[in-house]
């Protein structure tokens, strides 16, 4: 392993442990910039938006994320979607 490497996991880990903003996802540290509404339709839930430390990219809960990650490690549905809710009928004219 370089030097560089090293100094990276390092810096990486220091910024974790004082920082409780962010989160390792993949070998990558992720910073937390933000929320948006649950993507499948809880009312009760939302979801974390990251920014990569190191490359600047976005993350706004892509499968495979850190921010779908978060959500189903913190929101109590997972990301099971909500139950669909049977249709009324619609009023007949007589």
């Amino acid at each position: 392993m370089s030097t560089g490497v090293l100094d990276a996991l390092i810096s990486d880990a220091r910024a974790i442990a004082g920082n409780d903003d962010g989160r390792m996802h993949k070998g990558w540290l992720w910073k937390f910039a933000g929320g948006r509404a649950c993507p499948i339709g809880w009312e009760d839930c939302s979801q974390a938006v990251f920014r990569c430390a190191r490359s600047d990219d976005w993350d706004y809960g892509e499968p495979g994320g850190p921010g779908e990650a978060d959500c189903r490690e913190n929101c109590r549905h997972g990301m099971e979607p909500p139950e669909e809710e049977p249709e009324q009928p619609s009023e007949v004219e007589t």
